[in-house]
């Protein structure tokens, strides 16, 4: 049996383990990333159909909270998207 040696392992290659694998090969560490689904096609990202789409800068805390409830496609935490709009970037 071959055995492979890695730094970091991401488990999933939706738009976050992506994002992780990113963050630690930035850091110079080697990484491997292992999903069951396609690359940029899993879980969440695939739920949002495949695009997070960022807030426009100047954007009401409101606006954020809705797009960010649409993206969601009502399966989001209310509570928790309110947080992120009041206190995100």
């Amino acid at each position: 049996m071959e055995q492979l040696s890695f730094d970091v392992l991401v488990v999933g290659s939706g738009a976050a383990g992506l994002r992780a694998a990113i963050a630690a090969r930035e850091k110079g560490l080697e990484v491997c990333v292992i999903s069951k689904a396609t690359p940029g096609k899993s879980t969440c990202t695939l739920v949002s159909g495949g695009v997070f789409a960022a807030t426009p800068e100047g954007a009401s805390p409101e606006g954020h909270m809705k797009r960010t409830l649409q993206a969601g496609r009502g399966i989001n935490q209310k509570e928790l998207v309110e947080i992120l709009a009041a206190e995100g970037p």
